[in-house]
């Protein structure tokens, strides 16, 4: 009857719907659950049961292979926050895959080591004012397509970052302007935090101590770019909350977290020197400090309530 008919569709669609959520594939599986279910509501018993039973378990089998996304791993204890801001700009520890478009395929065949060759370049910023001004201008002009170095100045000794635009060339960019724009020489409030430390995972900096300045950068955000490497050990990679959404909130990867690679994570260089400061910032606080009060307190709340956190005190470029 047309009752019947009705109630069999909305099964249908519920089961679809629950075992299978993506569009494309309700599409490509309800018609055949639906013919499964005629069966059914045919009166013909057990064999519209055993269809119908036999389509459900295709559509789960199938699930992980056809327009599906990676789940996340269970039981590997990788925590990722509990309450919604917490997620903001977190790469997630898991091998779920958070929305975001993979461009590359990236094999451990394809993947080449540029090597940085110290040639003797110092550092302009204290040597040279002037000098290190007309560099940053004409790298300005230049459009910044040129690999550079940055030293971060940290509480336990200095990294050196060598960076690499063809890898993603909108990431380096925005971190040549957070660079030369003075982002990074916070001394009224303290420095900038590396507030979310985890060993073997990332050391994760960027908020900036002063509110007012973290909300003058906070929703200038810039494109993705494409993944054209990977996320290994002593790579440095802008943080992201969604797609096109990075602003200035980056990390170090500890370990060789590749699974990032097609969460759309995208390295914008690694460290040349310092892989031992990296090592050395404090971890004790794990991923306890709350992004949403960082926001609204600033240093004041990190400083009160993680008194041991390690900061970068500044950054430069070197020539």
């Amino acid at each position: 009857t047309h009752t019947h008919t009705l109630a069999h569709h909305k099964i249908i669609l519920g089961a679809t719907v629950q075992v299978f959520p993506q569009p494309v594939c309700q599409l490509r599986w309800a018609s055949l659950l639906a013919m499964a279910a005629k069966l059914t509501s045919a009166g013909r018993g057990v064999i519209g049961i055993v269809a119908v039973a036999t389509v459900v378990l295709a559509l789960y089998v199938f699930n992980t292979g056809w327009g599906s996304q990676p789940t996340a791993t269970a039981g590997d204890g990788l925590a990722v926050g509990k309450k919604a801001h917490e997620s903001w700009d977190k790469p997630k520890r898991s091998e779920q895959d958070n929305g975001f478009e993979q461009n590359t395929e990236i094999t451990d065949e394809e993947e080449q080591e540029e090597e940085y060759e110290d040639t003797g370049k110092q550092d302009h910023a204290e040597d040279d004012p002037h000098a290190y001004a007309a560099h940053v201008r004409q790298m300005t002009d230049e459009g910044v397509t040129e690999p550079f170095v940055a030293v971060l100045h940290t509480t336990k000794g200095d990294i050196k970052v060598q960076v690499w635009p063809e890898w993603a060339p909108l990431g380096a960019r925005r971190f040549f302007d957070m660079v030369t724009s003075g982002f990074f020489d916070d001394k009224e409030s303290g420095g900038i935090a590396v507030f979310r430390n985890v060993k073997k995972f990332v050391a994760q900096f960027g908020m900036h101590g002063s509110t007012k300045e973290h909300a003058r950068w906070r929703n200038n955000m810039i494109q993705d770019d494409p993944v054209r490497k990977s996320n290994t050990r002593g790579r440095l990679t802008f943080a992201t909350s969604g797609k096109n959404s990075r602003t200035v909130q980056l990390f170090f990867n500890h370990g060789d977290n590749t699974f990032l690679d097609k969460q759309g994570f995208s390295p914008i260089g690694e460290i040349i020197q310092g892989l031992d400061v990296l090592d050395d910032l404090n971890t004790e606080y794990g991923e306890h400090p709350d992004q949403g009060l960082i926001t609204q307190q600033g240093n004041k709340y990190l400083k009160d309530k993680f008194p041991n956190l390690d900061y970068i005190t500044s950054a430069s470029l070197v020539f």
